[in-house]
């Protein structure tokens, strides 16, 4: 598999997995990210969304089974 890089916030030197490409990062400061994940699919298929911590050695948590449900599953919080 190519390797697919996302580069804005998400710095690689960081120690994220390569598992695909980072999409946003949640608010813990960078302890953790979401990842659009191509392990399963391969650069051609359609990725899921996982959440890397980067306070649990890199544990990768599922979200959802791909981005359109990822989407359609947000709602808005009111601080």
């Amino acid at each position: 598999m190519h390797s697919l890089k996302y580069r804005g916030n998400f710095e690689p030197e960081w120690g994220y997995p390569d598992i695909g490409i980072a999409i946003c990062e949640t608010d813990s400061g960078g302890h953790d990210m979401i990842f659009l994940d191509y392990r399963k699919c391969g650069k051609d298929g359609e990725p899921e969304v996982v959440q890397v911590d980067q306070d649990k050695n890199w544990e990768i948590t599922y979200i959802a089974g791909d981005f359109e449900s990822f989407i359609r599953a947000l709602v808005y919080e009111e601080k």
